[in-house]
């Protein structure tokens, strides 16, 4: 019976894992950079939002209906994720953002709450 359950809690434990993850980025795949005000003419929510050059694939491909941009919402996460950003494009650095899955979308689009500047 303790095996069963075990089994049953790394299944449930690895399907959410597997529904999310990293997106790596190099500067020469970052078509643009847009910061969302509340409120804005677009009706579009609050956000950072990174512009793909191609539209995502595999897995991530799957989380929303938008594949051309990632968002970030969080008003702390936002400030941090811009000044990487700008200096990772300054500095030719790839970036990693962590998208939460299908259930994590904002506008249509993968909602990212983690950035990761790679040396």
């Amino acid at each position: 019976m303790k095996k069963l359950i075990s089994v049953a809690c790394l299944s449930l434990v690895s399907s959410v894992s597997m529904a999310s993850a990293w997106l790596v980025l190099t500067p020469a795949e970052i078509k643009n950079i847009q910061i969302m005000q509340a409120g804005n003419s677009h009706g579009s929510p609050e956000g950072l939002y990174i512009g793909l050059k191609t539209e995502l694939a595999g897995a991530a491909a799957t989380y929303c209906a938008g594949k051309g941009a990632v968002v970030i919402t969080d008003p702390k996460l936002i400030d941090r994720a811009y000044s990487g950003l700008l200096f990772a494009l300054s500095t030719q650095k790839t970036v990693q953002f962590y998208l939460d899955g299908p259930s994590k979308c904002v506008a249509n689009l993968p909602q990212a709450t983690m950035f990761t500047l790679v040396p």
